[in-house]
């Protein structure tokens, strides 16, 4: 009987209940978290503008999400949009993205990626654009032979690029020696400017061009007949010499046919042809201090003060109505009406500056639309520039979880990503996360996670939802639990929560309740 009694236990013991592997793989989440392996926190793009450029009669503006857009003459194309009808309003250049900076020249115009490339389009009659042709173009086109580009300038009919190892390249018209290699003859393509190293910026005039190298000083090349080389000897120079009496300087600036030189302590200093008079030597410009930035035109400079204030001299320069012509051309007077400005350009006979919201102000001639005020009336005192409130695109959000179902005890890995967004946040327990990443969940019954995605543009949520599968129970009973040889007894079971049943031994698979 001993023996028959332990044979029934047995058989009771090693029911064998099990999770499908289907149902194994279909996971949810409840309980606690785990090994966090989170991205770096995503970006958001920034569609306001952060960098202006006023070039000949025509403006560019970079946004913070690289794209361009340009307004104002458009003769030769410059304006990028495949066309050659003037703007008076902005427009969003074709065909290019990823811009870090923005330049240009008379009637071309120039962009750095962020990938170190340099794309040139508009006016091309002096190989200016830097492709190996001589035709105008009217989308962006790459520059050849040039990479590894940190900053790009333009003289009216030449380009500048500065690389990352210090040296300088340059392409276009060279009748003046503008190009800085050694001839005078024009390149379609970069050549390299003779011997110059350490370069830190780059500017480009009418018929000249300068250098910042990183020790302070300024070397220039090309037309000098109005001093540009800081000496009183005029003509023009083959390769860069060093202007005389300047040193500690941050910044650099051309007009047509003067420079600009910033230095450390925020004064300013000119040479060259500026308003009619000729400066042979660095002159220091009086009644201005605490400047930041410098920018030249045509007889005219602006320069930016570390109050958000604006300051200028020369022709165009604006006035309160009734005030009349200024009296000295050469004393900067405060631009009326600006305030918080972050950057300053200047065209041929137009001014730019640029606000710290993204919005920007114009002033000067107007006869191509190069102020973007709708009009060609030209201003004595800055308007806005119309250009589009920036619109944040709304935040995407996704989340997963592997697996979607699990038994109590086991694991689940949350998976998540976003864009256009500046955090997350997944509830319940967890809590703010990155922007992308993943972790690692252990919940003890069903649960449904909510993450959301909150940026400039609004707030996005995804909701996932993970299935806890409760451990099996079963119970089994035999009626009678002893018998004789030759008799038989009545097994009776029943299962909770399982999918199948096995007894063993000689029995095998059976359903998850009943008797035999």
């Amino acid at each position: 009987m001993k023996r028959f009694i332990y044979t029934v236990l047995i058989i009771l013991a090693i029911i064998i209940l099990s999770l499908g592997a289907e149902e194994a793989n279909r996971v949810a989440v409840v309980g606690g978290t785990a090994g966090h392996t989170l991205s770096s926190p995503g970006s958001v793009p920034d569609p306001a503008v952060r960098k202006i450029a006023g070039l000949g009669s025509f403006s560019l503006a970079l946004k913070g999400d690289g794209l361009l857009l340009a307004w104002g003459n458009n003769e030769f194309g410059q304006l990028g949009d495949g066309t050659t009808v003037n703007k008076g309003l902005p427009i969003q250049v074709k065909g290019i993205s990823g811009v870090v900076a923005v330049a240009g020249g008379r009637s071309h115009s120039l962009a750095l990626k962020k990938d170190g490339t340099v794309w040139a389009w508009g006016k091309n009659g002096n190989r200016q654009l830097g492709d190996g042709t001589a035709d105008k173009k009217s989308f962006p086109v790459q520059v050849k032979g040039i990479s590894g580009i940190i900053a790009v300038a333009g003289g009216s009919n030449h380009s500048l690029a500065l690389k990352k190892d210090g040296t300088v390249w340059a392409w276009g018209k060279n009748g003046n020696r503008q190009l800085g290699d050694g001839k005078t003859k024009m390149r379609t393509t970069p050549v390299q400017v003779n011997k110059l190293s350490g370069v830190v910026a780059v500017a480009g005039g009418a018929v000249h061009s300068l250098a910042l190298k990183s020790d302070g000083t300024v070397w220039i090349w090309g037309q000098h007949q109005q001093g540009n080389p800081g000496k009183k000897k005029t003509g023009d120079r083959f390769a860069p010499v060093n202007v005389k009496k300047l040193s500690k300087v941050i910044g650099i600036a051309c007009g047509y046919y003067h420079s600009l030189a910033l230095k450390k302590d925020g004064t300013v200093w000119v040479w060259g042809k500026h308003t009619h008079k000729s400066f042979t030597i660095p002159t220091r410009v009086e009644g201005i201090s605490e400047i930041i930035a410098v920018a030249g035109g045509h007889n005219r400079s602006l320069a930016l003060k570390k109050d958000g204030t604006v300051w200028a001299w020369g022709n165009h320069i604006p006035l309160k109505p009734g005030k009349g012509k200024q009296k000295n051309p050469y004393m900067p007077l405060n631009v009326e009406g600006l305030a918080n400005v972050t950057a300053i350009a200047a065209g041929r006979d137009h001014s730019l500056a640029l606000y710290n919201d993204g919005s920007a102000r114009a002033w000067g001639k107007n006869e191509s639309g190069q102020l973007g005020d709708g009009t060609t009336k030209n201003r004595s005192t800055p308007v806005p520039v119309k250009i589009a409130p920036p619109v944040f695109p709304v935040p995407t959000v996704n989340i997963q979880a592997n697996p979607t179902g699990i038994k109590v005890g086991a694991s689940s890995t949350l998976t998540w990503g976003s864009t256009n967004a500046e955090t997350c946040v997944i509830e319940p327990a967890i809590g703010s996360v990155a922007t992308s990443g993943s972790l690692s969940v252990s919940p003890t019954e069903n649960i449904t996670y909510t993450i959301t995605a909150t940026g400039p543009g609004g707030s996005t949520s995804a909701d996932l939802s993970i299935v806890v599968y409760p451990l099996p129970t079963v119970t089994m009973q035999a009626n009678p639990t002893g018998i004789i040889i030759g008799k038989s007894t009545t097994l009776t079971w029943n299962a909770v929560n399982a999918e199948t049943c096995v007894i063993e031994p000689a029995i095998g698979s059976v359903a998850t309740s009943g008797s035999l």
